[in-house]
């Protein structure tokens, strides 16, 4: 079966695609080093959860440096990885390669998918969609094969993401209109199943997955939101030195309350999606 063909893009929201490209660009191999690894096994099991088998078409949206395109190739699936860095799919096509992987990456707006007629048997994103402003879940199903099924893997509730300590911070620091609302699946993981069922799919498998985040101290967790979490980090270094300054205490102060001043790490929540 020959590999869905992927299409001259339709016209796209070109200046936040620049932006976006440009953040990732920027801090997009930080974040890889220190998280893509982490991300490997919920992957895997959503990928054998949906029956994955060996020959199947599988569409990665937002895949960054590979977490979820690396184990299904591993599983012996033809994965076509798309984002809008080519950093992030530079990263990727190398740690395939280490691998001896056989992975097509794609430059492409997860929002407008341009991958030709042949639907995918799955269609994925780990951490991607969940940030789209709404269209991601509509266009995963559009391009789904009958039969196929979708793997949508986001956070977990807040209280259960340190990421989400990002938040506090900048509203005790800088005050709650300093930031622009949050996007529904990461205010409120609850509206995963709902959504996905309103974009067209009928039944959802939900399950529950905790990896650790390599943080030992309040500091940790700082330096890696502030230098490697690319939206968190744009916004800060936009900050005056006192701006910065205010938010890096209410950073440490937030991380001391939820987890204590010291820890061997940090529980990372996930909620998977399996859908058909």
């Amino acid at each position: 079966m020959p590999f869905p063909e992927s299409q001259p893009s339709r016209e796209l929201a070109l200046s936040d695609q620049t932006g976006v490209a440009a953040t990732w660009g920027q801090y997009g191999a930080a974040y890889d080093d220190t998280f893509t690894a982490v991300n490997h096994e919920v992957a895997r099991i959503a990928l054998e959860r949906s029956a994955l088998e060996p020959g199947m078409a599988v569409l990665d949206i937002a895949s960054g440096g590979g977490a979820l395109s690396i184990p299904a190739a591993r599983m012996g699936a033809r994965v076509l990885a798309t984002d809008l860095s080519p950093v992030m799919l530079e990263r990727l096509r190398e740690r395939a390669s280490g691998e001896g992987l056989d992975i097509r990456t794609e430059i492409m707006d997860g929002t407008d998918l341009a991958v030709g007629k042949q639907p995918f048997d799955r269609v994925c994103s780990e951490f991607g969609v969940m940030f789209f402003p709404g269209t991601g879940l509509p266009e995963m199903h559009r391009v789904m094969a009958p039969g196929g099924k979708a793997i949508v893997i986001i956070w977990g509730y807040p209280e259960d993401v340190p990421l989400t300590l990002y938040r506090v911070a900048i509203e005790r620091a800088l005050g709650a209109e300093a930031m622009r609302p949050e996007v529904p699946l990461v205010r409120d993981p609850r509206g995963l199943e709902p959504a996905l069922r309103e974009a067209g799919f009928g039944d959802v498998d939900l399950f529950t997955h905790t990896e650790s985040i390599p943080a030992t101290s309040g500091e940790d967790l700082w330096r890696w939101m502030s230098g490697a979490s690319p939206g968190y980090a744009t916004f800060v270094a936009s900050q005056s030195d006192d701006q910065r300054a205010r938010i890096r205490e209410a950073s440490l102060s937030a991380t001391d309350e939820r987890y204590g001043s010291t820890f061997r790490s940090l529980p990372m929540e996930m909620i998977c999606a399996v859908a058909s």
